[in-house]
C-alpha cells in the first residue's frame, strides 16, 4: 500500500499483514519478523527484525540477535502483547517496513498508566523513524537508545515524554555505520504522483465526486495528470464500472523534472474490493475470470469478516489477503455452500494484484438454471 507521507502511514492501523504476536503476552520471549533486502545497519543488511517483551528491537542480518545492533524503547522489565508488521511505499517511490510494538511498561501490569505503543519504521532513504503512539505515565524511565556497535561512542539516546512523540535516526552513510538522532520526522521531499484510468476502448477517465468522469483529451501529458489526476487510488468500487481498464501512473521523480516525465503502470500492489453485491436470488454458481495466481476472500457481512473455502467447509481468512481461493476454487464451491452463507442478500470479494501481469476481468454471479436454458444438455456447469 502506498502512503503520501509518514503521518498518513502512522494514522493507518488497519493494514498490518503479519501479526506473529496478537493479543498474547510476551514477557521473556522474542518475536522474529521479516526484515528487508535493502536496508543496512552497521554495514549489514537487516534481513530480520527481532523484538522482545522488554522493548528491544534488534536489527539483524540473521535469525540470531546482537545486543550491539538494537533500538531500545523504554527498555526495562516490560511485556509485549502485540507485535505487528506492515510493508509498502511512501510517496510512491520509498519502500518501508513498519513494526508495531504494543504492551505495558511493567511486566505484571495492564493499566492505562503503563500502556506503551510505538512504531519502528525502516525506510529506503536509509533512515529509521520512531513514532510513540502511547507513552506510559508510570514506569517510563527505561533505556531509550540506538546502539550500532560495541565500541565507545557507538550509540545515541533520545527522550520521549508524551503520546505522539516522533524521532528520526539519520545514518552518516548508506551502510549505517554511524547514527545521529533528532526529534520529529525528517522526511525527504516526496514527488508528485497522480493517477488516471483508461478503459479498453482507449478513453481516459478521472474521478469526480467519487465517480468516473471521461476526459476529452486523448494524449497523456504531465499537464493532464496534474490537472485531472487523483493523488490516491480509491477503493476499487469507485472505478469498477469502467470494466477492463489500465491504471495510469505519473510520477514527478525529481522535483522540477520536465513535464515529459510520464510513467504508466500499477503501484507495487493494489487491493481490490468489490464492495457489497446485492443478491435477490439463490446463488448456484459463481464464475471469476481472473489470473490463476490471484486468491480471493469472501465476505457475507459487509466486510466485517472474510472467509475462504477448503475441504468442504468455510473458515475465517487471515488478514493476509493472499490467503484465499483461486478463481477455479471459487467456481467449484457447491451451490449449497453459497446458499448457506448468503443470508443477508449480499456478498463481496477482495484480492490483491501484485504485478502488472495479473488481472481480474469480472465476477459473475448467476443461477445455474440460466445457463442450462442457454446451453441445454451441453451446459458445461
Amino acid at each position: 500500500m502506498n502512503y503520501n507521507n509518514l503521518d498518513a502511514l502512522i494514522a493507518d492501523n488497519e493494514n498490518f499483514t503479519e501479526k506473529p504476536l496478537d493479543n498474547s503476552k510476551n514477557d521473556m520471549g522474542r518475536t522474529q519478523l521479516t526484515g528487508t533486502d535493502w536496508f543496512k545497519f552497521n554495514s549489514k543488511t537487516v534481513a530480520y527484525i527481532i523484538t522482545d517483551g522488554d522493548g528491544r528491537i534488534y536489527l539483524s542480518d540473521s535469525t540470531s540477535y546482537n545486543r550491539y545492533s538494537v533500538l531500545n524503547v523504554n527498555q526495562s522489565d516490560m511485556a509485549a502483547w502485540n507485535t505487528w508488521r506492515q510493508e509498502g511505499a511512501i510517496g510512491g517511490i520509498y519502500k518501508f517496513v513498519r513494526v508495531r510494538w504494543d504492551g505495558y511498561s511493567y511486566y505484571s501490569k495492564t493499566s492505562d498508566e503503563c500502556h506503551l505503543t510505538f512504531d519502528v519504521i525502516l525506510m529506503s532513504n536509509n533512515r529509521i523513524y520512531l513514532y510513540i503512539s502511547d507513552w506510559p505515565s508510570d514506569y517510563n524511565t527505561g533505556t531509550c537508545s540506538l546502539i550500532w556497535a560495541s565500541s565507545t561512542g557507538s550509540s545515541v539516546t533520545y527522550t520521549p515524554t508524551a503520546d505522539g512523540d516522533k524521532f528520526t535516526f539519520i545514518p552518516a552513510d548508506d551502510n549505517g555505520t554511524s547514527w545521529t538522532v533528532e526529534s520529529g520526522f525528517n522526511e525527504p521531499e516526496y514527488p508528485d504522483i497522480r493517477y488516471l484510468f483508461r478503459n479498453s476502448a482507449g478513453r481516459i477517465y478521472s474521478l469526480k465526486s467519487g465517480s468516473p468522469e471521461v476526459l476529452t483529451e486523448t494524449a497523456l501529458t504531465a499537464e493532464l495528470f496534474k490537472t485531472y489526476g487523483v493523488d490516491n487510488l480509491p477503493a476499487y468500487s469507485a472505478y469498477s464500472s469502467l470494466g477492463d481498464l489500465s491504471i495510469l501512473r505519473w510520477c514527478e521523480k525529481d522535483i522540477g523534472l520536465s513535464n515529459e516525465a510520464i510513467q504508466t503502470g500499477q503501484p507495487a500492489y493494489m487491493d481490490v474490493d468489490t464492495g457489497d453485491i446485492d443478491i435477490n436470488y439463490n446463488v448456484n454458481r459463481i464464475w471469476v475470470d481472473a489470473d490463476s495466481g490471484l486468491k480471493f476472500q469472501v465476505s457475507f457481512n459487509g466486510g466485517t469478516a472474510y472467509h475462504k473455502y477448503a475441504d468442504g467447509a468455510w473458515s475465517d481468512a487471515t488478514s493476509d489477503i493472499a490467503d484465499g481461493n483461486t478463481a477455479q476454487e471459487i467456481h467449484d464451491i457447491p451451490m449449497s455452500e453459497w446458499q448457506k452463507m448468503i443470508t443477508d442478500s449480499k456478498v463481496r470479494f477482495r484480492c490483491r494484484l501484485t504485478n502488472t501481469d495479473q488481472y481480474l476481468r469480472y465476477i459473475q454471479i448467476g443461477n445455474q438454471q440460466d445457463y442450462e436454458d442457454v446451453y441445454g444438455e451441453n451446459c458445461p456447469y
